[in-house]
Formats: C-alpha cells, sequence, structure tokens
C-alpha cells in the first residue's frame, strides 16, 4: 500500500494554500521484516546494557572521593606527578634530549 506525505506551504499574502503531494517508496514485505529485525536487534542490545548497568556496584560518591584521596596521600612519594623527582636522571616524564650530528 503507498502512503503519501502531505506538505502544506501557504504564500506571503496569506491568500493560496499549495499542497504538494510526494509519494514515499513502497517497502517489500522482505524489506520490513529486516527494519522489524532490526530494530528489535537494536532494542535488545539496549536492554542488555541497561540490564548491565543495574546490576552494576554502586557507592556513595563522599566515600569514592575519600577513598581516593586516601590513596593520593599514601603513595604521594611515589608518584612524580605529585612530588617531582628532584634528579632528572630517573624522570620519565622529562623530554628526551636527542643528538644531532651536524
Amino acid at each position: 500500500m503507498a502512503s503519501f506525505e502531505h506538505q502544506n506551504s501557504v504564500s506571503a499574502n496569506h491568500n493560496s494554500v499549495t499542497t504538494v503531494t510526494t509519494p514515499k517508496p513502497v517497502e517489500t514485505d522482505a524489506e520490513l521484516e529486516s527494519i522489524r529485525k532490526e530494530e528489535i536487534e537494536a532494542l535488545l542490545r539496549e536492554i542488555q546494557c541497561l540490564t548491565g548497568n543495574i546490576s552494576r556496584r554502586r557507592e556513595k560518591l563522599s566515600i569514592t572521593i575519600e577513598d581516593i584521596l586516601n590513596y593520593c596521600f599514601n603513595n604521594a612519594e611515589g608518584d612524580l606527578l605529585l612530588c617531582p623527582s628532584q634528579s632528572h636522571s630517573d624522570d620519565p616524564f622529562r623530554k628526551k634530549k636527542s643528538c644531532a650530528l651536524i
């Protein structure tokens, strides 16, 4: 069954109305079934994602922030980003010097 899309436009003087009908392409039963299968697969993926999100363990933000701060304070001495090394030789973040021969 063919369906039609209607578009109405009104001219600037608001006295005349022009109706334009554009036929939509007719889809076969096989195409419709394929589209439905794709939609069902997309919905199943979304359900799987939502189910995974629901099953995740949640923690209060205040507890998580406290844990992160404690970790940073306890491991700050060995972290070169928090406490930069005074010796440049053991700094892995230092730019490497290259040697160019002229």
